[in-house]
């Protein structure tokens, strides 16, 4: 059975993070800034979420406040919005790009808005030109969501936002189980940033080198072997596996939120943050993009991809539209392919007293996709084998949000050959 998300970080890194736990001593966060390579100035903290509540209480927007989102993030998110008094103004995703649409955003635009937030969702890439020439036209923040999109250093390659946020959590490519690195453009901003974070208690070493231990497991269980052991064990013990492998991933109790994330990083965090980014392996990740395109080849004719046509992607995951998601699930888990809904996503629904914004195209992907395995451990035969198991399904009968999408039971449009050989 392959499991459906196996964590991006090697043994050594964490036998080096748990070292770290046992030595003394306080680290200063400038250890990952000084290594960190943008046009901007970074500010490295605890999370994303901690990142982005510590930018809002440094903004101190007035209540009311719009910010307008695209129409798919994390909860999260919008939880730290509600807390600041803002109001999250959602704009529907474009299924080929899963970016908001361009002129949508601009409508959206109030003398209300004092930010716009774009994720870049999956592993793609949006192209930001666009929404900066918005943003300056009307005097207000661009802000780039990249906790999926993260690829390596970004060396100012994106560097039209105000602000683009970086995340290294435990399912995330070059995790360091924790931690976050947001580019600033403005020095000013930055500095009102880093005094609001000087005055956070800092995460304990104990709490860390626990966090280091359960993912130590969940990576040991990730493996083929070991993972059809556990999937057994949680039958005979009568337990949902799927309920358990989603809590033990996420980042913080919703009832203890603002608690766990207004605390500074830890020193063995900082320590293990700065090796992950040193030694990000760019070659590891091709082979995830090469597997990707070749799922892509496989499916694309007969299955609806969302966010295929984006500048870049690296499949940070990979979701399959079908209008039945649940047949699609049982099949890959009978096939060897562990596959799931979800996971933290939400739909942003709109919360403004005006006129309420559709997410028609967001609700679907959303509803119908299915997020299949693939990283770098597979192999092109796994990928193949992969690809087999999902045609065997029909092709998803819901029509392309432009054009028609026609149905056929021929799965792949690729030759048959292609598919039982390891290219």
């Amino acid at each position: 059975m392959w499991v459906r998300k196996r964590i991006d970080i090697g043994w050594f890194d964490l036998g080096f993070a748990l070292f770290r736990c046992l030595v003394p001593g306080n680290t200063k966060v400038s250890i990952v800034d000084r290594c960190w390579r943008d046009s901007r100035h970074p500010f490295t903290c605890l999370s994303v979420r901690s990142g982005f509540d510590i930018l809002l209480q440094a903004l101190n927007l007035p209540a009311g406040s719009e910010v307008i989102v695209s129409a798919m993030t994390i909860d999260g998110i919008l939880k730290i919005l509600e807390k600041h008094h803002l109001v999250a103004v959602p704009v529907d995703l474009e299924f080929d790009t899963l970016a908001p649409a361009v002129q949508d955003v601009a409508e959206a635009v109030t003398d209300k808005t004092r930010l716009i937030l774009i994720a870049h969702l999956f592993g793609t890439q949006v192209d930001m030109e666009p929404y900066a020439e918005i943003a300056h036209q009307h005097g207000i923040r661009l802000v780039e969501d990249c906790a999926q999109s993260f690829r390596g250093m970004p060396h100012g390659q994106r560097d039209v936002s105000d602000i683009a946020m970086y995340s290294f959590g435990p399912i995330k490519t070059g995790t360091a189980l924790g931690g976050a690195v947001l580019s600033v453009a403005d020095r000013t901003l930055i500095k009102d940033m880093q005094q609001i974070q000087e005055n956070y208690p800092r995460q304990s070493r104990s709490f860390f080198a626990k966090r280091v231990i359960k993912y130590c497991f969940l990576k040991a269980i990730s493996y083929r072997f070991p993972f059809r052991l556990f999937l057994f064990a949680m039958k005979i013990l009568g337990k949902n596996y799927n309920r358990i492998l989603k809590n033990s991933v996420r980042g913080f109790a919703s009832d203890e939120l603002f608690k766990r994330l207004r605390q500074q990083p830890s020193a063995p965090l900082l320590h293990l943050l700065r090796r992950r980014l040193g030694h990000f392996d760019r070659q590891r990740l091709q082979h995830q993009i090469d597997l990707g395109e070749l799922l892509v080849d496989h499916l694309s004719h007969q299955f609806q991809l969302p966010g295929i046509q984006t500048l870049t992607h690296h499949f940070w995951v990979f979701p399959v539209l079908t209008d039945n998601p649940q047949v699609l699930i049982e099949h890959l888990r009978k096939k060897g392919f562990d596959t799931d809904q979800r996971g933290s996503m939400v739909v942003v629904e709109s919360s403004s007293d005006r006129q309420t914004r559709l997410t028609p195209t967001t609700h679907r992907i959303l509803d119908k996709a299915v997020f299949v395995p693939l990283y770098p451990a597979m192999s092109r035969r796994t990928i193949n084998r992969l690809a087999r198991a999902i045609c065997h399904v029909a092709a998803t009968k819901t029509p392309h949000p432009t054009t028609p999408f026609p149905v056929n039971d021929a799965c792949v449009h690729t030759a048959p050959e292609s598919l039982a050989q390891d290219t």
